[in-house]
């Protein structure tokens, strides 16, 4: 059965040999698959989401600082 998006190639045997997925068409169902192999790196972003974030509040502080470190023309 061909589906698409999905290459089989197989030895002179017969046996399959390797596997090619279109990720665009099937990532969704693929990708748990190679996280868990580690195929798949998250990238720089995903790394950084994943450590979580400034608070409100310390976010609120961060700019407050940054705003009066500006050189305000008067």
């Amino acid at each position: 059965m061909r589906v698409a998006g999905i290459q089989i190639h197989k030895t002179a045997s017969g046996k399959i040999k390797s596997v090619t997925f279109d990720y665009k068409k099937h990532g969704e169902a693929i990708a748990p698959v190679l996280e868990q192999l580690g195929a798949i790196e998250p990238d720089e972003f995903d790394k950084e989401w994943a450590k979580g974030g400034l608070s409100p509040e310390e976010f609120r502080k961060a700019l407050h600082v940054h705003i009066k470190s500006l050189p305000w023309k008067k």
